[in-house]
């Protein structure tokens, strides 16, 4: 999203929302009053116009089209109110868009105290720069807030959180207790997690007593959050308790519980839940079967991996880097059992996906290792995610040794690796070159003056 053309400099044309306001010197005689109240009906209705187009491009992830509207009412002169800084805001929450965001602020700083102290809008940055991972700016932020509400200790003590500072996480909840601000079921999860990462378990049962007490366990995300703080603090008796005393248990209920097992080497115990899971009809996630499979790998059971394999199949699940690598570890504790090669060309894509190339070339070299070797998807699957996580020269590297293996490119390797050459600004190798005269056409052409 840093692409998105928001100039940096602040429109000295882009000015605050102001109620209209009638000059004292100036007359308005009865015949004048019917075009103003047309004229202020006229400006209400367009402006409702853009803050809802504004809004639905938000939400619809369109934020290039939203702040594009915004410019357009600049360029009208439509007032600009503080909703629908706080809409495209939530856009850049929702987008991760940094830099988009920042023009805003900017804007918005520039536009004076109306926009600056709006009590919503500070809020929404304080959440904004926390979503995005940029703590000096968010604490700061926080900190310079006349109020301190729940959404704004909930975006700061998250951030606290996936950045690993869990201590800091636990003083600011301390903090907001004390300043008379209430827990609620976005935040419970948050505070549990950090207990979690701490083995706190004193802290996380004081949590756990706050919660009941404000009912807030009824919720089924904070019970499973508390069945996962019980399992990692290794105290399964509790989780159980707390599993059992939720009502209406979706799939992250199951999979703390399964977890919970899994971790403290309650392998049989894990296994058990899953099909009493499957047993009330809940489909079970990428979560789930990796949870599974790693139970049955750890007693040996080679037939329920089997099944988890077939159901994660089955059940269109994905083949992330994590269920993957689950699957391909499952086959590997068990001897005589490999995976085949569209298991290791799941994996290594998923990895590529989420730009862990280090890992994906590890599973590559994992695969030529065993009994199994790459086939021409992947190479090509290599070749392409190498030149597009910025290793091109690996992926002109990866596609020469493809050759010397005695595989043949097709067209969509040859793209991949044309693409190397592009992005790498290089010229094209002798093997390219070859595999490009053995008379193999093209979808798409690059221009060669840039190669």
């Amino acid at each position: 999203m840093a692409s998105l053309a928001v100039t940096t400099t602040p429109n000295s044309q882009f000015s605050p929302f102001k109620p209209f306001k009638a000059n004292n010197s100036q007359k308005i005689v009865p015949a004048q009053l019917p075009k103003l109240q047309d004229d202020a009906m006229g400006n209400q209705f367009s402006y409702q116009s853009y803050f809802h187009r504004i809004s639905s491009h938000c939400k619809e992830g369109q934020l290039q089209r939203a702040v594009n509207l915004l410019a357009e009412m600049e360029l009208n002169n439509l007032p600009v109110g503080p909703e629908v800084y706080i809409e495209l805001l939530q856009g850049c929450v929702d987008e991760r868009a940094l830099f988009v965001g920042q023009q805003l602020h900017s804007r918005i700083v520039k536009n004076g105290d109306f926009f600056a102290r709006n009590e919503n809008i500070e809020t929404k940055l304080v959440i904004f720069y926390s979503n995005c991972g940029v703590l000096e700016v968010g604490s700061r932020l926080f900190r310079s807030l006349r109020v301190q509400n729940v959404f704004s200790w909930a975006a700061i003590i998250g951030l606290h959180c996936r950045i690993g500072d869990c201590e800091e996480a636990l003083l600011g909840l301390l903090e907001m207790h004390e300043s008379g601000v209430l827990l609620d079921n976005f935040l419970a999860p948050n505070a549990l997690k950090a207990c979690s990462a701490l083995r706190w378990i004193g802290f996380g049962k004081g949590v756990h007593a706050y919660v009941v007490k404000l009912g807030l366990d009824r919720c089924v995300f904070v019970a499973s959050s508390l069945v996962d703080m019980y399992g990692k603090c290794g105290v399964m008796e509790d989780a159980r308790k707390v599993f059992a005393s939720i009502l209406e248990r979706n799939v992250f209920a199951w999979n703390s519980l399964i977890m919970g097992y899994v971790q403290n080497g309650m392998n049989e115990e894990a296994i058990e839940v899953f099909y009493d899971m499957r047993a009330e009809g809940v489909e079970p996630s990428r979560v789930t079967v990796s949870s599974f499979l790693s139970a049955s790998a750890n007693i040996g059971g080679l037939q329920e991996g089997k099944q988890g394999h077939a159901i994660a199949i089955l059940g269109g699940l994905e083949l992330d880097n994590i269920l993957g690598s689950s699957i391909i570890n499952f086959y590997f504790q068990l001897e005589g059992v490999p995976p085949d090669v569209k298991s290791w060309n799941s994996v290594i894509l998923g990895f590529l996906r989420n730009g862990q190339v280090n890992e994906a070339k590890d599973v590559f070299l994992q695969m030529r290792s065993s009994s199994l070797q790459p086939n021409l998807i992947t190479w090509t699957t290599l070749i392409s995610g190498l030149a597009h996580n910025d290793s091109s020269d690996e992926a002109l590297l990866v596609f020469k040794q493809m050759q010397e293996t005695g595989i043949k490119p097709n067209n969509a390797t040859l793209v991949s690796a044309l693409s190397a050459c592009v992005i790498w600004q290089n010229y094209i190798t002798e093997e390219l070159f070859m595999a490009m005269s053995q008379g193999i056409t093209f979808c798409c052409l690059y221009p060669l003056q840039h190669l």
